[in-house]
């Protein structure tokens, strides 16, 4: 009987444990997409993430027009569509 309590006690806990984390991700994912979401203008983001696939260069600048994903190389200036949203 012992156990059955104890595992249960354990098993709320993983749960309330699962679920705070599951919250707290929900919040750092929407923080992120908040600069591209419910805005009519949306401005660039400098990332030194993407690379450029024609001069393999770190650093670019990403636009969203009419909903595509521009990826603009800061070192040679060749611009292509992004595949993902980052």
């Amino acid at each position: 009987m012992t156990l059955i309590v104890v595992a249960g006690a354990v098993g709320a806990f993983l749960s309330v444990l699962w679920v705070s984390h599951l919250r707290r991700d929900l919040r750092r994912r929407g923080g992120r997409s908040a600069e591209w979401e419910g805005l009519s203008d949306h401005g660039d983001l400098w990332t030194s993430a993407a690379r450029c696939p024609e001069c393999h260069a770190a650093g670019a600048l990403l636009s969203r027009e009419d909903d595509v994903l521009w990826h603009t190389c800061m070192a040679c200036g060749h611009r292509h569509t992004r595949q993902t949203r980052g």
